[in-house]
């Protein structure tokens, strides 16, 4: 049984000693990474708080490892000293080197056309958008410009007689100038 399947068994069966679920405690002391912010050996401080008691100084030694710098880790692995003297000896080392490592990012140009057609995408659905715009504004103008002609056009559509007149013939009991409606004479 490797170091790696003692830690996760006795990790399951030991109660937390945070509010912080076993699992979420696991996983950030598992999962590959860095030492994010932390020296080295706050990071060692972290573990043995978060890490069960019954795990083995060689367990931990090994995880400590895998978390730190590639330069750091291998100048202090074959050291024979206590898992505290190489936290701080892998402090100095940091301290000493403090260089910054630089990922480089490659693009594809897969990913390069993927981003050119996304952007094209944008700007055609812009476009769309001003266009919609411009025909929603000129639309109103449109209908109120109608509506007025319509109002002013009934009277000419119908032989001059208001609407009252033409709506509802002699029994209108209003009228509106100009109207030419003649009231039949018995």
């Amino acid at each position: 049984m490797s170091s790696l399947d003692v830690f996760i068994s006795t990790l399951m069966l030991r109660e937390p000693k945070t509010a912080i679920p076993q699992t979420t405690r696991f996983r950030s002391i598992v999962q590959p990474g860095g030492l994010g912010d932390r020296r080295p050996s706050q990071l060692l401080r972290d573990m043995r708080y978060i890490l069960p008691d019954s795990i083995s100084e060689d367990a931990l030694k090994q995880f400590w490892l895998q978390k730190l710098p590639s330069t750091t880790a291998a100048i202090i692995s074959g050291q024979d000293e206590s898992l505290e003297e190489l936290a701080a000896r892998a402090d100095r080392v940091m301290e000493a080197t403090s260089t910054y490592d630089v990922h480089a990012v490659n693009i594809s140009e897969s990913s390069t056309d993927r981003f050119r057609s996304i952007e094209n995408a944008i700007a055609a659905l812009t476009a769309q958008v001003a266009n919609l715009a411009t025909l929603q504004a000129n639309n109103s103008n449109y209908s109120r410009a109608k509506s007025r002609s319509k109002s002013r056009s009934n009277n000419n559509k119908n032989n001059g007689m208001c609407f009252y007149h033409d709506r509802f013939g002699a029994s209108a009991h209003k009228c509106i100038a100009p109207c030419t409606f003649k009231s039949p004479e018995n």
